[in-house]
């Protein structure tokens, strides 16, 4: 389930990811082809992140694994104690603009949204004496985020199948920079989840592209 808060935050990243692709890539969003282009970059980002996160819910579920997105944030920016900020930096909005605009549309980032976990509620719940606790397994997360990234995987397919090369292509990007094992983005919680599941994913990815560039 997803809710009001989260629903806002998925919102921002499909308006933000639709302006990243049609920077440099429009001339003028006043005439009517700069208007549809814009339109059609809207719906290649919706669909993209409702996948996504789609996919990410429905294996959550089936794992125990809550999921609530996002706008990626940074906190801790140093190693010391007490380094961090009081509020979440908001780099997953700042970023991606950034590059796309210092690269004129060249740099295209994909990492609006982190991911936040918790047991679902119909998790197993653990006994400890009188105590009793739910468990989130690291592993279970890992596969949560791996379906996240084939059901991408799975669409680029079908797009390329279809003659929607664009959308095939974006789709790929979002699934190889939402792997990056950096800071709050997927990647990393994935990594330190289960090693060679995320590199079996990685592999997935570029069995991919191969398939498609045959």
């Amino acid at each position: 389930m997803t809710n009001k808060k989260e629903a806002l935050h998925i919102t921002i990243a499909i308006i933000l990811m639709s302006i990243v692709l049609s920077l440099f890539n429009i001339q003028s969003i006043m005439t009517s082809e700069g208007l549809w282009n814009y339109i059609t970059y809207l719906l290649y980002s919706i669909i993209i992140i409702i996948i996504w996160v789609a996919g990410k819910k429905i294996a959550g579920a089936y794992f125990g694994v809550n999921t609530d997105h996002r706008i990626l944030g940074l906190k801790r920016y140093w190693y010391w104690k007490k380094t961090y900020l009081k509020k979440p930096f908001p780099t997953g909005l700042i970023i991606p603009l950034l590059f796309s605009l210092l690269s004129q549309g060249s740099i295209k980032i994909f990492t609006f949204l982190q991911t936040n976990v918790t047991p679902h509620i119909k998790r197993t719940v653990k006994k400890r004496g009188k105590k009793t606790y739910s468990e989130l397994d690291e592993f279970d997360i890992s596969l949560t985020f791996m379906w996240s990234i084939i059901s991408l995987l799975i669409l680029s397919l079908i797009t390329n199948q279809l003659g929607y090369i664009e959308l095939t292509k974006y789709a790929i990007y979002y699934a190889a920079w939402n792997l990056v094992p950096l800071g709050r983005i997927d990647g990393l919680n994935f990594l330190l989840g289960g090693r060679g599941l995320y590199v079996f994913t990685w592999i997935l990815v570029l069995l991919t592209i191969v398939i498609i560039l045959l």
